[in-house]
């Protein structure tokens, strides 16, 4: 369900608009509900991170954010429950995803019957990870990083541990390039549907590391053929 992907290599550069207006288009014209959606993008990141850390599991910081890259995270956190047992961190700085009606909630309330904590401060500044899942921005960020954010970004960069960018590193604009005040820069970024222009432009490629790209409900060829329509149109 993820393969790697590089600059001239098998899918092209969507940018950030292009992406959000698509995952819109699998809901209202497709009738693909959020949290399928969710579920698919939250199993190609389990089995990505299954795939980086073979063997046992146990030493994971997630960096949550409030958005879908937060929920996409706590699903994960689900679906590799059993093998991470309880050696994981949780850090949702910026608090956790809104609408708990909606699938975010159902996972925030699955974690809690789970009994696995999310915090709301860092880990200790001498704690050992194997592997730092980053979903706290994603794709539609087009603000500087400052204030929680930024510490939280500096603390995780400060701690010299691999990192898996959820769709997009957080602080990087995913269309340009360019670095948003502060960036964790990954050694690894799993991008949903096709990979996004600004991974290959200025900071890009420092910040991405190895690209890989996951569907998360239409094939590839679909998506495809969905952006050469949308950028013909006039």
């Amino acid at each position: 369900l993820f393969e790697p992907v590089f600059k001239n290599g098998l899918y092209p550069a969507w940018s950030a608009i292009e992406a959000i207006e698509f995952d819109r288009y699998l809901q209202s014209e497709l009738g693909i509900s959020p949290g399928l959606l969710m579920e698919n993008s939250a199993q190609s990141l389990s089995r990505l991170v299954k795939h980086l850390l073979p063997g046992p599991i146990q030493r994971l910081l997630y960096l949550v954010g409030p958005g879908n890259n937060g929920g996409d995270a706590l699903v994960c956190l689900r679906q590799l429950h059993s093998l991470q047992k309880n050696s994981l961190y949780v850090w949702a700085p910026l608090g956790l995803p809104g609408h708990q009606s909606g699938p975010s909630g159902k996972a925030i309330r699955t974690l809690e019957h789970l009994a696995i904590p999310i915090h709301s401060t860092p880990p200790p500044a001498d704690a050992d990870f194997d592997l730092i899942v980053d979903a706290l921005f994603g794709v539609g960020l087009s603000r500087p990083l400052s204030g929680i954010a930024a510490d939280a970004v500096h603390f995780c960069q400060r701690l010299s541990t691999p990192s898996l960018a959820v769709d997009c590193p957080s602080g990087l604009n995913a269309t340009n390039g360019e670095i948003l005040g502060a960036c964790l820069r990954a050694q690894y970024t799993l991008s949903f549907v096709g990979p996004k222009a600004g991974f290959y432009l200025k900071d890009g490629p420092e910040a991405c590391g190895q690209v890989h790209v996951a569907q998360i409900g239409v094939s590839a060829e679909f998506a495809q053929d969905w952006l050469k329509m949308r950028r013909a149109s006039p």
